[in-house]
C-alpha cells in the first residue's frame, strides 16, 4: 500500500485533471508503479505523477504511438475525397 499526503493526493490529481475520464485510471497505475518501492516525498510523488502523465498521453518511452497519415502522406482516397480504409 502506498500513503500519501494531502499535498501529494493534491499533486497527482491536479495532473489527473486535464486527462480525460476514461484515461486517469491508466495515469494512476502508472503513478503507482513509480512510486512502488521508493522512498516517497512531494518531489517524488510530483516526478512520478509527470512521467505517468507523459506516458498516458504519448504511450511509454520507447514505444513511439503510431502517426496517424494524413491524405497527402498516403495517397489513397476513395472516390468521395475520403481516405479509403
Amino acid at each position: 500500500m502506498i500513503r500519501l499526503s494531502d499535498n501529494q493526493l493534491e499533486i497527482i490529481m491536479g495532473l489527473a485533471r486535464p486527462l480525460p475520464p476514461w484515461q486517469r485510471s491508466l495515469f494512476l497505475e502508472a503513478v503507482a508503479r513509480r512510486l512502488t518501492g521508493v522512498e516517497i516525498g512531494d518531489g517524488t510523488v510530483h516526478a512520478a505523477a509527470v512521467a505517468a502523465q507523459r506516458e498516458v498521453i504519448t504511450g511509454p518511452a520507447g514505444r513511439p504511438g503510431k502517426k496517424m497519415a494524413t491524405s497527402e502522406e498516403d495517397g489513397h482516397r476513395g472516390k468521395s475525397g475520403h481516405l479509403a480504409t
